[in-house]
């Protein structure tokens, strides 16, 4: 069996080496991207499986991290109104 194409080839003319994935928006457009990729045979349904299960691990992290970035800010927050 032929190996599956690529969702984006390196140096095709969508090339994109670093996907800006800095946000739960950002990833969950890229689980999108390889869903469509799915659904036109573009990639095998393993490995779009096993993209997106890691495409949710980072969402999680992201998520994981804006919230303790915004649990340190709230704590800031409080910190400075409790000093006045």
């Amino acid at each position: 069996m032929a190996a599956p194409l690529e969702i984006d080839p390196p140096g095709g003319p969508d090339d994109d080496e670093s996907p800006k994935l800095r946000s739960v928006g950002d990833v969950q457009r890229e689980m999108a991207r390889v869903y469509r990729a799915m659904r036109k045979g573009r990639i095998a349904i393993a490995e779009g499986n096993g993209l997106t299960q890691t495409l949710q691990y980072l969402a999680k992290t992201t998520a994981d991290a804006a919230s303790e970035d915004l649990a340190k800010r709230l704590d800031e927050i409080e910190e400075r109104l409790a000093a006045h």
